[in-house]
């Protein structure tokens, strides 16, 4: 075969090909920084505690600073003093995951992110760690 037949077939085959050219990916979400987070526990049932900020997303997402406190009783999630933002704890074996959620709006969009974290034996002492968000949904 020749050049010029090759030419033809290449010419149908570029626009096709554009077309699959992906744009470049969103901005990943900051992480939420917990700081002083701490369970004491009863026979009766574990309290949390603990701040929870985001200064500067990379996305849409707004910025927030609250104290959160829960306990294990609760299946739902507990509002934390800023209203926007919920927790609960999942108790295991001997450790406790962490879900914190963030509800907001951006335009006539209401996004609900959901990130958690998982303690290894919480004990009474103080810890400081990230939420990575891991769920993102948006209702318009």
């Amino acid at each position: 075969m020749h050049l010029t037949t090759f030419l033809p077939l290449l010419t149908l085959l570029t626009p096709s090909l554009a077309l699959t050219t992906r744009s470049p990916i969103d901005p990943v979400p900051s992480p939420w920084n917990v700081t002083h987070y701490t369970e004491g526990c009863s026979p009766a049932a574990c309290v949390y505690t603990f701040n929870i900020s985001l200064s500067n997303s990379g996305t849409n997402e707004p910025s927030f600073s609250t104290t959160c406190t829960g306990n294990n009783l609760t299946p739902d999630f507990q509002a934390c003093e800023d209203p926007a933002i919920a927790t609960r704890e999942v108790n295991g074996w001997s450790n406790v995951t962490l879900i914190v959620q963030h509800v907001y709006m951006d335009g006539e969009a209401r996004f609900t992110v959901t990130g958690n974290h998982t303690i290894v034996n919480p004990g009474y002492q103080a810890y400081d760690f990230v939420v990575v968000q891991s769920e993102i949904s948006a209702v318009a």
